[in-house]
């Protein structure tokens, strides 16, 4: 009832805490664009056969042996621009004919050594099945990550079809479901 009585107050206090810009307010729950290319410009490396097919956004793999570090293979999307605190998801279609072992990660170079941020493993299966998953960055805010699939492990031909990663945006609907849910305001202390 007061935030229905004075709803500038309640937008100003959901863009603070939620840092939601007011295209946002108003609508359904939206993803912004996604930050990665055509798989064409991935970038790989390792003891592996690697294709790019532009036309089906697809990176093909033949990894001929297991190797000890998952990382020794590797392909990726590198100088993404992401933002301390700001939650993603990554999705994508894969599978693997043969072992289908796979790191999932999302790190940056910092002069030294790669620090990473965020890792999943993830098994493939002979059968191309969509994956998702969704990480909150809470190193600092960089235009230089990576978001790399390692699949030093795996063995065998594998497709990696239709990646997408995308910053995940709160509406001003999600934000009062949020407000809606039993403790909220004692969990965020509004």
């Amino acid at each position: 009832l007061f935030c229905r009585k004075r709803p500038e107050y309640a937008k100003n206090q959901l863009d603070i805490y939620f840092g939601i810009a007011e295209e946002t307010l108003g609508e359904v729950p939206a993803f912004s664009n996604n930050l990665v290319g055509n798989m064409a410009e991935f970038f790989y490396y390792g003891n592996a056969v690697f294709v790019a097919d532009y036309m089906e956004n697809a990176l093909y793999a033949a990894v001929p042996e297991k190797q000890k570090n998952s990382w020794e293979i590797q392909c990726g999307y590198s100088n993404l621009s992401l933002k301390q605190g700001q939650k993603y998801r990554v999705t994508f279609e894969a599978s693997c004919e043969g072992t289908g072992n796979m790191e999932l990660l999302v790190n940056r170079f910092d002069g030294d050594n790669y620090p990473t941020e965020w890792i999943s493993e993830v098994v493939l299966s002979k059968d191309r099945k969509t994956y998702e998953y969704e990480f909150e960055l809470n190193l600092e805010t960089n235009t230089d990550y990576s978001l790399c699939f390692s699949i030093g492990r795996g063995k065998g031909d594998s497709v990696l079809q239709n990646v997408r990663l995308e910053a995940i945006e709160y509406s001003f609907r999600m934000a009062v479901e949020n407000m809606r849910q039993p403790g909220w305001a004692g969990k965020r202390g509004i």
